[in-house]
C-alpha cells in the first residue's frame, strides 16, 4: 500500500493503516489520525489518500450511468453527472502541545462519520447520512451551526448526491452558509477526495 511504501521510504515508525471506504477513504483517514492523537496513541500522524483512474473503476461508474461527457457542474440546474479525476493529498496532524512553536495552518476541532445504510451507491432522499455527519461533527467541536461560514461540499454533480446534500444542509442550518465543490475543477478523485478537499479548505 502507499502507506507502507511511505513508512519504508522515509523510515517512519508507529502505526500504519490503510482505510478503503470508497470516496470517504481519506476523510476517514483524517478522522482516524485525529482520534489516535485525541486518545493519546500518537503525538503526530500523517494522514491522507491517493487514487488513480483504472479501467475497472471507469467501467464501474459507466455501469451506474453517472459520468458526464461535459464539465461537471455541482449543484447546477443543468448538472448531468460527474467527471473522474486522480490525485493525492496528505496532511500532518499534531497534538496541540507539541506544535506551539510551528506554523499552524488549521485546527481540527470536530469530526464524525455516519452510514445511513440506505443503499450501496445512493443516499436516502432526506439526507440522513450527511445531516448526521455534519451535526455530530459540530457537537464534537462544541460549535453551533451559525458559527459555520463555509462548507466544502461533496458535490459530485449527480442528481442524487447534490439534491440529498442540499436537503441535509437545509435541515441543519437556518441560513445555509456559502458552499462549493472542487469537483468542477479537478473531478471526483474518489479515495483521495476527502484529503484533497481538506487541503483546499485549509489553504483557501
Amino acid at each position: 500500500s502507499v502507506a507502507i511504501y511511505l513508512q519504508q521510504r522515509y523510515q517512519i515508525g508507529g502505526i500504519v493503516n490503510t482505510i478503503n471506504t470508497a470516496c470517504s477513504s481519506s476523510a476517514n483517514a483524517i478522522m482516524y489520525g485525529a482520534r489516535l492523537i485525541k486518545n493519546g496513541y500518537a503525538k503526530r500522524v500523517i494522514v491522507g489518500g491517493t487514487d488513480s483512474i483504472a479501467k475497472f473503476t471507469l467501467n464501474g461508474f459507466n455501469s451506474l450511468m453517472i459520468l458526464s461527457p461535459e464539465t461537471c457542474k455541482p449543484f447546477d440546474n443543468n448538472r448531468n453527472g460527474l467527471n473522474l479525476g486522480e490525485g493525492a493529498a496528505y496532511l500532518v496532524l499534531e497534538a496541540e502541545e507539541t506544535c506551539k512553536s510551528k506554523k499552524i495552518y488549521a485546527e481540527l476541532t470536530g469530526f464524525a462519520n455516519t452510514n445511513d445504510a440506505f443503499h450501496p451507491s445512493s443516499l436516502s432522499s432526506e439526507g440522513d447520512g450527511p445531516f448526521l455527519a455534519m451535526k455530530n461533527t459540530l457537537d464534537v467541536a462544541k460549535l453551533s451551526p451559525h458559527k459555520v461560514d463555509f462548507i466544502n461540499a461533496h458535490g459530485t454533480g449527480t442528481e442524487n448526491n447534490d439534491e440529498v446534500e442540499s436537503r441535509a444542509m437545509l435541515r441543519l442550518f437556518k441560513e445555509v452558509p456559502s458552499f462549493a465543490s472542487t469537483k468542477s475543477n479537478i473531478g471526483h478523485t474518489l479515495g483521495a477526495s476527502g484529503a484533497i478537499e481538506a487541503v483546499y479548505s485549509v489553504l483557501n
